[in-house]
């Protein structure tokens, strides 16, 4: 951090931004610029007041630049002196100081007027792009057309650089902004062309964590089920077969037995459809129990569940004798049938969750 000399001991900076009515996108925007070392010595020691450009038509007339240094004034201006053990971030910046600063931001991009929420890297993008034409070194920005170059990826580079530096200038650009490469190669021809194209955010996913652990009971195929809970850690990558392998090496089954399992969730003692062994890990609920029933070799195809029945502490019913009465003709409001299950599940004792 940029620390002013001060002789006393404070934890200058750490001021916090009063919330205008969901403007937290913009505090956010504030006290990451605020906090950018290579900013806050032009800002706070008045070198940008040199590089206003006035006349850009693109910009505020330096306005912004001039209301963006006033907020970093006020932050890193603080005279407070914490205690050691005191954590809070008082919000001292005045009130009426962001409300000038928003309208200034929302006379040039009227979209973040009002009291809406925003999306502060959009926010910040519109901000640094504001900063950058007020602060525009290029007072006459000249009218060039994009060459086609060639050379070397290093002389190409270069090139592109210096026409983006022939109208775009500034503290914003020797920052925040460098170049993109991109090849294309025709299909025809084969012809390969490189092109550097100027950025200024490099977006990126938020890092996922690569593996999950994944709470699942066992049933044993026996006359009396005992459910037994395992936490398998698995890649989010993979697939349902990949949480049969990391089960097997739970259970220590001899090399000589390859069992088969139908996973399914249950939910009011009621096993719902299997799980195919395709079943990305990425769409297993982490709320609902998992079960994994052992089997015969059966496939997952083979069960039809027309309902999620319920596990009963009885036989299976057996087919109705030959003298017994035929079932009664279903009309339009009848019950679905009872679930028809195929394949030999341990059914002879209720799963208890």
């Amino acid at each position: 951090l940029y620390m002013p000399e001060k002789t006393k001991p404070t934890r200058q900076g750490l001021v916090g931004l009063q919330n205008l009515g969901n403007s937290c996108y913009l505090n956010s925007a504030l006290q990451c610029l605020g906090h950018t070392p290579p900013l806050l010595p032009f800002f706070l020691e008045g070198t940008y007041k040199s590089e206003l450009n006035l006349q850009n038509p693109l910009g505020t007339g330096g306005v912004l630049a001039t209301k963006f240094t006033n907020i970093l004034t006020e932050i890193w201006s603080s005279q407070q002196i914490h205690d050691n053990q005191d954590t809070s971030v008082i919000p001292t910046v005045p009130v009426d100081l962001l409300k000038d600063f928003k309208d200034t931001v929302s006379r040039k991009f009227p979209q973040f007027s009002g009291s809406l929420q925003h999306d502060a890297q959009e926010f910040l993008n519109f901000l640094l792009d504001g900063l950058h034409e007020d602060l525009n070194r290029i007072l006459r920005k000249p009218y060039l057309e994009t060459p086609e170059l060639q050379g070397s990826d290093g002389e190409v580079a270069e090139a592109s650089w210096r026409l983006h530096l022939a109208r775009n200038e500034s503290v914003v650009v020797d920052f925040f902004q460098g170049q993109f490469k991109s090849t294309l190669v025709c299909s025809v021809c084969s012809r390969r062309a490189v092109i550097f194209d100027p950025f200024m955010f490099v977006p990126l996913p938020l890092p996922s964590l690569f593996e999950c652990t994944i709470r699942c009971y066992f049933v044993p195929r026996t006359s009396l089920p005992k459910k037994t809970p395992y936490l398998l850690r698995v890649t989010r990558a993979g697939s349902m077969a990949d949480l049969k392998k990391v089960l097997l090496q739970h259970l220590h089954f001899p090399t000589t037995i390859n069992p088969s399992f139908i996973f399914s969730f249950v939910r009011a003692h009621r096993p719902l459809e299997p799980l195919p062994d395709s079943t990305p890990i990425s769409e297993i609920s982490t709320i609902d129990p998992l079960y994994a029933f052992e089997v015969d070799d059966v496939q997952p195809s083979s069960i039809q569940l027309n309902t999620p029945p319920k596990i009963s502490n009885g036989p299976p019913p057996g087919p109705p004798g030959p003298s017994g009465p035929p079932p009664p003709p279903r009309g339009p409001g009848a019950p679905p049938p009872p679930a028809s299950i195929k394949g030999k599940l341990p059914l002879k004792s209720r799963v208890v969750v």
